[in-house]
């Protein structure tokens, strides 16, 4: 018998941010501290989908090879340049 788990992935965890952003900025009605919250899952939401965007169907088009070989997810920064340039032709 196998151990159940849970599995996440780029399109769910951007989905996930972006309804915990929903959930704080109502919060924020009654609690000032919400909105910092807020910002963060923003910031979680969009950077999950520029990932989501610019991988298409291979991963190492948002990863790149460390100097010990492994692979690590490219900057926030980064994700949003690659889209700017697939949306005007670059």
């Amino acid at each position: 018998m196998t151990e159940p788990y849970v599995t996440f992935t780029e399109e769910t965890n951007a989905l996930d941010y972006l309804e915990r952003a929903a959930q704080f900025i109502r919060e924020a009605a009654t609690d000032d501290h919400a909105w910092k919250w807020a910002a963060i899952a923003l910031y979680g939401s969009l950077y999950g989908f520029a990932i989501c965007a610019c991988k298409g169907t291979d991963y190492h088009n948002v990863t790149y090879q460390t100097k010990l070989g492994g692979r690590k997810l490219i900057s926030f920064k980064a994700a949003l340049e690659t889209c700017h340039e697939r949306a005007h032709g670059n």
